[in-house]
Formats: C-alpha cells, structure tokens, sequence
C-alpha cells in the first residue's frame, strides 16, 4: 500500500521520513493522527483524546508485544500485555531488566539463577524509606502475611539465613531457620543478640557478653541483677536478685552483689540457708530451722527440743533502748553448765544479776536426790527429812519432814 526509499546525504541538514502534518481546526474527539489495522480492527494507533495516547492492541486470545532490540539486535527486551490484561517485561536475551531515574538505577531485577530484585535507593538526608509497603486487613476469618518467604532448602550451609539485615557491612538482625542447631553461632546479631542453641536453649548476649540464658527448665543470670524499678522499665532496678556465691542469692538494692534488701514473705519452705544483712541468716533442716551470723549458728528452733535452743556462747539480753539489733544488753540469760543458768550484766556466762519475784517455788526432791556438786549457797528443799532440820544442822534422811536447806560447803543444812 505504501513504500518509500530515501537517502540522506548531508549533515547538517535535519530530515523527516514520514510527516503527517495535520491542521486541526475541528475534529471528532476520537480522532486519530495515525491508525494501523488488520482485517478492521485497530492494531496501532495515536490517539487525540485530551492528550496523545498511543495504543498498541492485540487480539482477543493473544498477546501484545512491544519489542526493542538494542546491541545490533542481539539484545532483546518486550513489554507484553497477555489476554488477561497482566503487563510485564521480559528481557530473556540479558542479564538483568532496570528501571532508573535521571540515568541512575533504581529497581534491578537479575536474570541470573537465584537472583532477584534489587532496589537502590541512593543517600537519604530526609526521612524517607528506601522501601515501604501498606496494606489494609478486613477479613477476620483470613490469616494474614504482610511479607512472606517461602524458601525450597534442598542443600544449605547451617548458617544460612532468612532474613539478614545489615549496617555498613556488619548484620544487626538475622533470622535464620528452624532446622538450624549449631551450638555458639548467633540467631539475632548486634548490641544486643540471641544466640539459638540445639540443647541449652536461648542465649541472651549484650555487647559481647551473655547476660541471660533461657533453657528448656531453667532461666540463668550468670553475675547480673533479676531487678526491679518502682519507675518502670528502663530505669535504674531499686530492688533486685543477684548471685553471691554458690547456693546463695542476695535480695538488694538493685547493684550486683547487694544484699541490702528485705524479703516479705507469708510462707517459707525448707531449704538450705537464707541470708540476711552482715552475715546474718536463717536455714532449716531435718531438726527445725536455724539461725547463724558471720557463720555461727545463734539460736534454733528444733523440732528435737521442742522450741527455742540457743548457743551457749550467747546470751538472751534485754535492752532498755533501741534501736534492739545494735544496743548492748543490761541485763541477760545465759548458760552455765550442764544445767546452771546465769542472770547477769549481759555478757555470756554473767551470773552478777538479781530476779525479783512475787514468790519462788524450789520443788521438793530426797536428800539422796540432792545434787551432789552443789555450790556454796544453793538452796532446795527435801520431804524425806527425819525431822524438822535446824537451822545450821545438817540434814537427816529417814523421816516424812519437809526441810529447806542450803549447802554451807560441806553439808546440806537448814536454813
């Protein structure tokens, strides 16, 4: 229908191949600048309707290809649009398909095996993201994914990751399978880091350090605080659990190692030792529960005597002040010996103290029952007495007689 040859010859000179100059003075508003048909129906055609709209149309059943051949025509790239209506670009002579933005790459996708999309997003100096998405949810009954990765891993290395974000090089945030069980390499890297372990559990590392570890049936802190805040997270603990040594845990004031706190409790189960401040503590075992400070037991309550068992080194004192833990006593209770009891100034074996009473009840043993290493001026009181004893007579036995007596040094006499 129409063919034509030309040859241009000179340099300077600007040809035209083809022109369709136009006088548009009036016109339908689908009028057409040029139109390509086949058997009727529009193929390619420009269009005028409000702004120069090119078309490309292709037949019901098939596709639209628009073709470039770049490189001598070795290289070839097409725009489709499928009967569908679905739009793509397929360079499938080259290695990658771009978009870019004043000659600079923005968006690469790789034609190499295992390849995908790249984005480059260049220097940011706003606030501004090199990728962002949004979505709207509004199906209560649909589980939704806002990402998803669906990776086939038919043969891997154990570190290989699904996710891993980096920074000047450096990963700061990885997540890798659920296959993975190496033992020390880290599941989440950076300050702060997870590291998966195939049998220990979970360990939490900070700066370098593993401050946490969470296992199948234990949660450890190694030398740092399980603490508290009354300001809430993020500020400096005003109560916490630290390790002290092996079997002892101190309750502080939120510093490693502090033991200067308090425990309120409505019940305590037996266990080993609790300690308290200066070396005091309290523990129980299989006889009751005892108390010890600086490593001496001080008083028990033994299950053994019935009640309270105190060290006979130590007395049981009084103050007439306070504050009590830090007053010396004035007065005390304290062991002797074997069955001698000592009131005195306070100090251990102190017998210089004097008990008022209403009244003293001394029970009535035998003469023969008399304590046979008495001290000179111990009182007691016989009912076997032959006869009423006199005062300074030494005692008889044979008879119903009630005497009191007191030992002078030698014998038993009545007072």
């Amino acid at each position: 229908m129409f063919s034509g040859t030309q040859t241009w010859t000179t340099v300077g000179t600007t040809y035209t191949g083809l022109l369709n100059n136009v006088t548009g003075t009036a016109y339908a508003a689908n009028s057409k600048l040029f139109n390509f048909q086949l058997s009727g129906s529009d193929v390619f055609h420009l269009n005028l309707t409000g702004s120069y709209d090119l078309y490309l149309d292709g037949p019901a059943s098939g596709n639209v290809r628009l073709m470039m051949r770049g490189n001598g025509g070795t290289t070839n790239v097409q725009q489709v649009v499928d009967s569908s209506g679905n739009w793509y670009i397929d360079q499938y002579s080259a290695a990658t398909v771009g978009f870019k933005i004043g000659g600079v790459d923005k968006f690469i996708v790789s034609n190499t095996a295992g390849n995908g999309a790249t984005i480059t997003a260049g220097t940011a100096t706003t606030a501004v993201n090199a990728l962002s998405l949004t979505q709207t949810w509004s199906n209560a009954a649909v589980t939704f994914d806002a990402i998803s990765s669906d990776i086939t891993a038919t043969a891997k290395n154990a570190a290989s990751t699904l996710l891993n974000l980096k920074v000047g090089g450096t990963s700061e945030f990885l997540i890798r399978g659920s296959t993975y069980t190496a033992s020390s390499t880290t599941e989440l890297v950076g300050p702060l880091y997870l590291s998966l372990r195939a049998t220990t559990g979970i360990d939490i590392n900070l700066n370098g350090t593993t401050v946490c570890r969470w296992g199948a049936s234990q949660l450890q802190m190694g030398t740092y605080v399980l603490g508290w805040s009354a300001s809430g997270p993020g500020f400096s603990n005003t109560v916490g659990l630290s390790y002290i040594s092996a079997g002892i845990v101190g309750i502080g004031t939120g510093a490693a190692g502090s033991t200067a706190g308090t425990l309120y409790v409505s019940t305590i189960n037996a266990c080993s030792t609790y300690y308290g401040p200066a070396g005091v503590n309290f523990g129980s075992n299989s006889g009751g529960v005892i108390f010890t400070a600086s490593g001496s037991t001080l008083i028990a309550l033994s299950q053994t005597n019935n009640g309270f068992v105190y060290n006979g080194t130590y007395s049981l004192g009084f103050v007439s002040g306070a504050p009590v833990h830090t007053s010396v006593s004035d007065v005390a209770l304290s062991r002797l010996s074997a069955g001698n009891m000592a009131l005195g100034t306070g100090a251990a074996g102190s017998f210089a103290g004097r008990l008022k009473l209403t009244s003293t009840i001394v029970a009535a043993t035998t003469v023969a029952a008399l304590n046979a290493s008495p001290t000179i001026g111990e009182i007691s009181t016989v009912n076997d007495a032959l006869a009423v004893t006199a005062k300074g007579a030494t005692v008889t036995a044979g008879g119903s007689a009630i005497a009191v007596l007191v030992w002078n040094g030698t014998n038993w006499v009545g007072i």
